[in-house]
């Protein structure tokens, strides 16, 4: 059964398994000056501890998913605070990013 994470009180996503989920609408969440998506740097620690291995981005808005490794978003995010806290992000071209309607190969 998957496990929320909460950051504030809120419920920000899911971990299930090894992969960390979170649905954003991307007209909200994406950080345009920075060309990715973000986490907030503790949430980003807690998901470390709790053996996340890929990061899933679900666009609401878009249906595109965005994917990366732990690993990837551990070494090249950036880190930056536009007023809510210090967040991580990482820049689209470390993202495998699968358009609406593209099929995934399993």
């Amino acid at each position: 059964m998957p496990e929320k994470v909460r950051w504030r009180g809120r419920v920000i996503g899911e971990i299930d398994g090894n992969v960390f989920l979170t649905k954003r609408k991307r007209a909200t969440h994406y950080v345009r000056a920075l060309h990715g998506y973000a986490i907030q740097t503790e949430v980003f620690e807690d998901l470390l501890t709790r053996g996340v291995r890929l990061i899933r981005v679900e666009e609401t808005d878009t249906n595109t998913v965005w994917e990366t490794s732990i690993d990837t978003f551990n070494e090249h995010a950036v880190r930056f605070d536009y007023g809510h806290g210090p967040q991580l992000a990482l820049h689209e071209r470390f993202w495998t990013i699968r358009p609406e309607g593209q099929l995934t190969l399993l």
